[in-house]
């Protein structure tokens, strides 16, 4: 049977979770703790009525130059290991896609964690309409400019910024701030965090974090003229090795740029999908996609 999960399912939920995903146990704490509630994960049971796999939604706005309508993400898709290969991810997956239309979602999307599972979700109904741009680099890459200082963020500031500088995208992932407050807080588990930086005048977001002699840039909202001295100012907050940049797909750097696979949507409403496609704009964007 698929349901709604209960309170009684949490602790079940919780070790599939860590288990499926490698999470630490500060990390499952958090996310159950913030975003994992009962009524955002639909749970397919055993006879015995106990959870043996999950799949977890969570609702945002989709918005382009033009319009915003109601879409949902879908992330968290696991199975008891010894329940695996029984088809229940996809029998979840077949109950959302139910569902989510009702709930005037016009589109579900989703962040395949490996490449092969684009094909997976592809022969699911799936297509790939989001890319990043992912760099890399070292020490002897870095620009050397003026260095801004990286200041903590609020979820609230943080969320006006991005909003601001990523409106302009055909398709855009408006997350809200109760979103972006968990990203800051699972960041920070990682010795990083939300920050604004201001360059030229303009305010900046970054989402970053450092560990294993790597900091990574989840995101670094920012105008191309202005990437240079993020970049640079990042990398002298955190003096990493290396450090791993994601920017949307249309934004060109004078590093090697490295153009890869991000997120995937399937329409539930073509006239919607048909509008927000022919919109004019800038590349769509998602981040902070959980898998």
């Amino acid at each position: 049977m698929i349901r709604f999960a209960k309170d009684k399912d949490i602790p079940k939920l919780r070790e599939i979770w860590q288990a499926a995903f490698r999470d630490t146990d500060e990390g499952t704490q958090l996310i159950f703790e913030t975003l994992n509630k009962p009524g955002a994960m639909l749970v397919l049971t055993d006879d015995e009525n106990d959870a043996v796999s999950m799949l977890c939604i969570r609702e945002f706005t989709l918005s382009s130059p033009l319009t915003s309508h109601k879409a949902a993400y879908i992330y968290g898709v696991a199975t008891e290991e010894k329940q695996r290969g029984n088809g229940f991810g996809t029998q979840l997956l077949q109950d959302a896609h139910k569902l989510l239309p009702h709930h005037g979602c016009v589109c579900s999307v989703l962040a395949p964690s490996e490449a092969s599972l684009f094909d997976f979700y592809n022969a699911r109904g799936y297509e790939t309409a989001f890319q990043l741009n992912k760099i890399v680099l070292t020490a002897g890459d870095i620009w050397n400019g003026e260095v801004f200082p990286l200041l903590p963020a609020t979820a609230e500031k943080y969320t006006q910024i991005r909003d601001s500088r990523f409106s302009g995208s055909r398709l855009f992932a408006c997350w809200g701030e109760e979103w972006i407050s968990y990203i800051g807080r699972e960041s920070a588990l990682y010795g990083g965090g939300l920050f604004s930086l201001t360059v030229g005048g303009k305010q900046l977001c970054v989402t970053c974090y450092y560990g294993g002699g790597t900091g990574f840039v989840k995101e670094l909202g920012a105008a191309p003229a202005a990437i240079d001295a993020a970049i640079c100012s990042v990398w002298a907050h955190f003096n990493p090795e290396r450090m791993v940049v994601y920017l949307r797909e249309d934004v060109q750097t004078s590093y090697t740029n490295n153009l890869l696979p991000f997120g995937m949507v399937k329409w539930y409403d073509n006239m919607v999908k048909q509008g927000m496609s022919a919109c004019k704009g800038a590349a769509p964007y998602l981040a902070h996609a959980l898998d």
